[in-house]
């Protein structure tokens, strides 16, 4: 779904090229895959078909598998992808990278309510007009922090990762395994993960993990971890230095409550679309932007309530707001784990679902399951009052 032609767009992109990179990790669901082909020929830039997931115990010493006879999320040429979306934008979409928003203002009354002023590159700054601004960028929204009637994320991991010419080295696929790694002192925002990818028929991998704290330390500590799964032969590295290393934001607040403000509307992770839990924006980047596009010519037609009805649309044709509500719930059990024993026992539970973890994971999210109705069952009682009284201690002693 496309705006109408006879709209005049303009898109301000801070990067360089549109393809120069992007701080993710790049893997898409089968929904969001089939929300992508309508926009490009995406199987042009899959990668790699994962089809397990693997889990690692705290104290390393025990690991589980969890496995679909079909893929389950696709590693893609993310760079790629997003250069081929470029490059299908219609005559009336006008795309400037290398500009940095630096602030808007509105003045009512006017007929092109909106001036935004940006910067390219070295150049001094400028200013343009419009009917209608989309705030699309991100996190840490400029669009969001122009105006005290949109709401702002607060609540923000940072994710550092790193990627190397190299493989995992467990597992009956390990080219076709995403690996989680729990421990109190990385799960306290999301845990460790290890994603296996291809780049010009090479193997490298992808290494990372998400934290509340942005401190250059962290990313020691992302080196400290490398080394021990080295030293473990859990991976394998063909070259000492990456081929990339980047950090980056992602909201785990859930969706924001005001996300409209007369002619401004937050998109993406900049209104919240981000998995609390799973950390996953991509198909909330791609749901919101799409049923955007379908609300702004009722707005510009005069329509004054018709952005605001983004939500109850997302909902309807995606069931994205419910999806985004119980990965609140699951983050807000998260944070409260803050100790290796804590994990063990949620480990230890997993482990006796294994068979069923991967359908479940995340609410599978395409499938909207939940992995908690096949943790709450009778035969697993004794276990659940463990992890409970874990959850507890930890709360109650801030025990790591």
């Amino acid at each position: 779904m496309r705006v109408p032609p006879s709209l005049k767009v303009l898109i301000l992109e801070q990067k360089s090229q549109v393809d120069a990179g992007a701080n993710t990790t790049g893997l898409i669901t089968v929904a969001t895959r089939g929300i992508l082909s309508d926009l490009t020929d995406v199987r042009s830039y899959i990668t790699n078909r994962i089809e397990d997931i693997c889990v690692l115990a705290p104290d390393w010493s025990s690991h589980f598998f969890s496995g679909t006879d079909f893929p389950w999320i696709f590693s893609t040429d993310t760079p790629g992808l997003l250069g081929s979306m470029a490059g299908k934008l219609g005559p009336n979409v006008t795309l400037k990278t290398g500009a940095r928003v630096e602030t808007w203002d509105r003045e009512t009354g006017e007929i092109h309510p909106i001036i935004v002023r940006f910067k390219e590159g070295d150049n001094s700054a400028v200013s343009v007009r419009c009917r209608l601004l989309v705030g699309a960028d991100g996190t840490k929204s400029v669009v969001a922090a122009g105006s005290p009637d949109l709401s702002k994320n607060t609540k923000i991991l940072f994710a550092y990762e790193k990627v190397f010419a190299g493989e995992p080295l467990f597992g009956e696929k390990p080219d076709r395994t995403v690996y989680h790694l729990w421990f109190g002192s990385f799960s306290l925002g999301y845990g460790g993960w290890i994603a296996p990818n291809f780049v010009s028929g090479k193997k490298v991998f992808r290494i990372g993990y998400a934290t509340y704290d942005s401190n250059i330390k962290q990313e020691n500590k992302l080196d400290n971890m490398i080394n021990l799964l080295r030293w473990k032969e859990y991976i394998r590295l063909y070259e000492e230095k990456p081929l990339i290393k980047y950090g980056g934001y992602f909201p785990v607040g859930g969706v924001l409550p005001n996300t409209v403000s007369d002619d401004v509307i937050l998109i993406g992770d900049a209104a919240g679309y981000c998995g609390a839990f799973s950390a996953d924006g991509i198909k909330g980047a791609l749901v919101s932007g799409i049923t955007a596009a379908k609300l702004i010519p009722d707005h510009l037609d005069g329509d004054s309530q018709a952005l605001k009805q983004i939500h109850n649309l997302m909902e309807a044709e995606a069931e994205m707001i419910s999806y985004f509500s119980r990965q609140v719930r699951y983050r807000f059990l998260w944070n409260r784990m803050k100790s290796n024993a804590t994990f063990t026992s949620l480990f230890k539970l997993c482990e006796r679902e294994k068979d069923d973890f991967l359908n479940q994971f995340c609410d599978a999210k395409d499938m909207r399951k939940s992995l908690l109705w096949v943790l709450f069952k009778f035969r697993h009682m004794p276990a659940l009052a463990r992890l409970a009284g874990n959850i507890l201690l930890d709360t109650l002693t801030g025990r790591k």
